[in-house]
């Protein structure tokens, strides 16, 4: 379980994943058992204006010919993932 912020944490978690000593929880304290916020001032911007687009087109080429016939619009199908996410509050839960 990784708790708080996972910026320091989650390449931790790769590490250990890797070595296969997982451990069961991971938390971003510092060396005196503080909880470490990160900024969020170094994040890059993502560049939307750049992005090949057709990259996530789900239509197969072999369609493209048929499909120009129905008319336009109907030669892409995308699905862009995008994932996002701050990490989990640190809750402390009792089990009953």
């Amino acid at each position: 379980m990784a708790l708080g912020e996972a910026d320091q944490t989650w390449p931790k978690i790769v590490e250990d994943a890797v070595r296969g000593t997982l451990k069961d929880v991971y938390a971003p304290v510092d060396a005196f058992g503080q909880e470490q916020k990160p900024t969020l001032q170094p994040y890059p911007t993502i560049p939307w204006n750049t992005i090949n687009l057709d990259q996530f087109n789900l239509v197969p080429k072999a369609a493209y010919r048929w499909l120009k016939k129905v008319g336009t619009g109907w030669g892409t199908f995308r699905v862009i993932p995008v994932e996002s996410g701050r990490g989990c509050p640190t809750v402390a839960s009792s089990a009953p």
